[in-house]
């Protein structure tokens, strides 16, 4: 697994170096416990991100304000490059703050990866 730092540094390097990182990525620890399975470093690391650019966004915080943006994210570009992102309203409802940066729409995508059905788990008779 990528350590969450590397992550964070790879994906935001505007971040990286903010002081609050090692306590969110410890907040971000406890929110997400061992729901996510081997992408539970990629889900702290991008669950840190979102609450920098959503402080960004509030005018408090100390990274790039380029993740300055209202509302569901539908569409990002950067340069010559665009992503969409399918907008499921029925998840913007259940994760109305998660739907505002594109780090929360991508932990959103990376929850669904690891939502259980009755075909991948088990249940242990005690």
């Amino acid at each position: 697994m990528i350590p969450v730092t590397t992550y964070i540094s790879t994906r935001a390097p505007n971040y990286s170096t903010d002081p609050r990182v090692p306590d969110m990525i410890l907040q971000s620890e406890v929110e997400t416990c061992t729901a996510f399975g081997e992408l539970r470093n990629a889900a702290i690391a991008l669950l840190v991100l979102h609450w920098l650019a959503m402080d960004d966004r509030a005018g408090g915080g100390g990274g790039a304000t380029s993740n300055s943006v209202g509302g569901t994210i539908r569409r990002e570009r950067e340069g010559s490059l665009e992503r969409e992102y399918m907008v499921d309203f029925s998840l913007t409802k259940m994760f109305p703050d998660l739907s505002q940066t594109r780090w929360g729409m991508e932990l959103i995508e990376l929850r669904k990866k690891c939502i259980l059905t009755p075909y991948n788990r088990f249940v242990i008779n005690a």
